[in-house]
């Protein structure tokens, strides 16, 4: 196991199988997860441990619309869940993160909708009562999204797909496990790590040169090795390492960003 700090997330890379022993101790208070449907195998292990008995909502791996955010919302609050573990892709870990800070500030969900016809980049207020917010625990099964320690989330609504941006839509923590990993077809592994390569390259491009290009540059190099070396061998610890590498394009190689 290896333990991080990243922006406001403690990350958390764990060996195959530990998972299901481990999670209990990251939670408080009453706890519940969200799925992703396809997940039978990693969800089973989970409840079959330390979530043993935690109410259970699946999703579909969709685009999430403000229907999804109201699913969500009403299984957090019929709960009354302190803390949100979300497993599956970027779409169901943006749901969670949605979900948790609307439910905790309704009037967010008054601004977006307010501001969704304006831009396709929507930054939130400050919110009202941050400490009311389910804490999340997010645990990815793609690569390329890094949508567990982000602090952004998609949102499709009437006019559009929008980026929300606030830094209280980072994950408390995020936890990486090989077997939440290894249900991903090595195609879709491969575009997560072109996903996070364009992350770092495109931002590099628009911007003008600074003292974090050598930092920029030596993870586009972490990430061209790793592809290479996924063509020749497929194993657990390499699809570990394209995780870890795609939570680094969002916070490992340059200044911290709001």
């Amino acid at each position: 196991m290896i333990a991080d700090r990243i922006w406001n997330t403690r990350c958390i890379v764990l060996d195959p199988g530990m998972a299901p022993k481990y999670i209990g101790g990251l939670t408080r208070g009453r706890t519940g997860l969200v799925v992703d449907k396809a997940l039978t195998g990693q969800r089973d292990a989970l409840l079959a441990r330390d979530l043993k008995g935690a109410p259970t909502l699946e999703l579909n791996a969709a685009p999430v619309t403000v229907e999804t955010l109201r699913v969500v919302g009403s299984f957090v609050r019929k709960h009354g869940l302190r803390t949100v573990v979300g497993l599956g892709g970027g779409s169901v870990m943006d749901a969670v993160k949605l979900a948790a800070l609307f439910t905790a500030d309704p009037s967010l969900t008054v601004f977006v909708e307010r501001h969704a016809k304006r831009s396709g980049l929507i930054v939130l207020p400050p919110v009202a009562y941050p400490n009311e917010r389910s804490r999340t625990i997010l645990m990815p099964s793609t690569v390329g999204t890094g949508a567990e320690v982000s602090a952004v989330a998609c949102l499709d609504t009437a006019v559009g797909r929008r980026l929300i941006s606030s830094r209280h839509l980072t994950g408390d923590v995020a936890v990486l496990d090989a077997d939440n990993l290894a249900t991903l077809p090595t195609q879709l592994l491969f575009e997560g790590l072109l996903e996070a390569f364009l992350r770092v390259a495109g931002t590099m491009i628009g911007s003008s040169p600074s003292v974090f290009d050598d930092d920029g540059h030596s993870l586009l190099a972490r990430i061209v090795r790793l592809g290479n070396r996924v063509t020749r061998e497929d194993a657990p610890e390499l699809r570990l390492t394209a995780a870890h590498l795609s939570m680094e394009t969002h916070t490992g190689w340059g200044p911290d960003r709001p």
